[in-house]
């Protein structure tokens, strides 16, 4: 029954656009800017008809109606900040959202200081995903072949009957699809040798995982001497990918190490080419870097698709090491991108516990405006929570006890402050361990780490 899902209309219809994602990648630039400069006045024309943040921009500025080049949109559309939206994203929302067939509204992680809500439309989501596809398949992977994701159901930790349908309804999605579901939040040598032994025995072609999970789970793989003749890549995403880490997994795994760059806002942004660079998706966004006085560039991006909740030149908070290369044929080339950035924490017994897993607990308190976990050099780790309202007693306790079942042995205190002082250099972290850097630290790292958790 499984095998027929793959016969829907709606895969059938993305293995349509997959072709035609595959022949806008040989573009030249000039083709590629004048379908940029259509879809962005598309957009721009939803946006001051529809939303009231746009509306009220293009009075106040006398914007045009429609942008001659993309120059000249960049020269007289405002860099959009992201407390903008946070602090009202009713104002970014059409008024005709949903009427595609549906969508729903996210949030994102909170990496960039504070949490933000984002209404993302049905076909502004299927084409993200399209496009995911397409990067998959460049790499000889298809999106219905077995799939490996070391990925947590954050879904499933909601209170109630919202957490408990997520907990039905995940394994039944993961089945129809082909994938096996493995949790990133406890990694332990043992439970990362159990996930060895079932990968094995699941046969995949692909695994998708956080970075940090996944350096850990090749380590486990070299020391187990494993393999899986079955498995053709890796996609690594949600956190830095950094050398060493793709190093560890091509050496233990075998196949190819891949970065994916992706956000709440956007969805998919880029993906490593064959030589390893990261190939932005040009015909779904629009990326401009912009200087910074530490002579580091903002990522700004202008979501091509999503005209139910249209951003516009956003500043979407990570950070990136040199300027967009845009290419003469072809994708743009961004250089490393400084994005969410989770260390490890580390129990009692040296066992490492993924930051996504503080997250996940954080995440489900509406309360909570913006939070940030740190680990000292003890193993002590405080969790500092900035609320919109003060949570009480009873709740922060609730949330501690939650937290501290995550790192048996050492103490969790949950601490609530007026306003978090944000971390310096690009994305505020919210996980932030003395003991979990150093366990995955290269010996070209160790001196860059003897500052972390100060």
């Amino acid at each position: 029954m499984r095998r027929l899902f793959k016969h829907l209309p709606r895969f059938r219809a993305a293995r349509l656009a997959m072709r035609e994602l595959a022949a806008r990648e040989g573009w030249h630039r000039e083709r590629m800017e004048a379908y940029q400069l259509e879809r962005l006045n598309a957009v721009w024309e939803r946006a001051f008809e529809e939303t009231t943040h746009y509306r009220a921009l293009r009075d106040r500025l006398g914007l045009p109606v429609r942008f001659e080049s993309l120059e000249a949109f960049t020269r007289l559309m405002p860099v959009l900040e992201k407390g903008a939206v946070r602090d009202a994203p009713e104002r970014f929302c059409s008024i005709r959202a949903g009427r595609d067939g549906g969508g729903e509204w996210h949030r994102t992680s909170g990496s960039s200081g504070s949490r933000t809500s984002i209404y993302y439309g049905a076909t502004a989501h299927r084409e993200t995903l399209r496009a995911k596809y397409r990067f998959y398949q460049s790499w000889g992977v298809d999106f219905y072949d077995r799939w490996v994701f070391v990925w947590g159901n954050a879904g499933a930790l909601a209170p109630g009957i919202q957490g408990l349908k997520e907990r039905v309804r995940g394994p039944v999605m993961d089945w129809a699809r082909g994938r096996l579901r493995l949790s990133p939040y406890d990694l332990r040598a043992s439970t990362l040798r159990g996930y060895l032994e079932r990968i094995a025995r699941f046969k995949p072609r692909a695994i998708y995982s956080h970075s940090m999970a996944a350096h850990l789970l090749a380590e486990e793989a070299e020391r187990m001497g494993w393999q899986c003749p079955s498995l053709r890549l890796v996609v690594l995403t949600a956190e830095p990918v950094r050398p060493a880490t793709v190093a560890v997994v091509e050496r233990a795994l075998g196949v190819p190490a891949v970065a994916e760059y992706g956000c709440t806002e956007c969805e998919f942004l880029a993906g490593h080419d064959g030589d390893r660079r990261l190939r932005v998706r040009d015909d779904l966004v629009f990326v401009e870097t912009l200087p910074r006085e530490d002579g580091a560039y903002d990522v700004v991006v202008s979501v091509l698709g999503n005209g139910d909740f249209p951003l516009l030149r956003y500043r979407l908070g990570d950070v990136c090491d040199g300027p967009i290369d845009r290419s003469a044929v072809g994708f743009a080339v961004l250089p490393a991108v400084r994005g969410r950035d989770f260390d490890l924490v580390m129990d009692a017994a040296g066992d490492a516990v993924h930051g996504q897993a503080f997250e996940d607990v954080v995440d489900k308190y509406d309360g909570v405006r913006r939070w940030r976990a740190e680990q000292d050099e003890s193993g002590a780790v405080t969790v500092w929570l900035e609320c919109h309202e003060t949570l009480g007693e009873g709740l922060r306790v609730a949330i501690e006890r939650r937290l501290a079942a995550l790192v048996p042995g050492f103490g969790l205190v949950v601490r609530e402050v007026d306003v978090l002082p944000a971390r310096p250099g690009g994305k505020h972290r919210t996980v932030v361990s003395a003991l979990g850097r150093r366990a995955v630290a290269t010996p070209a790292e160790a001196n860059v780490l003897e500052g972390v958790g100060s």
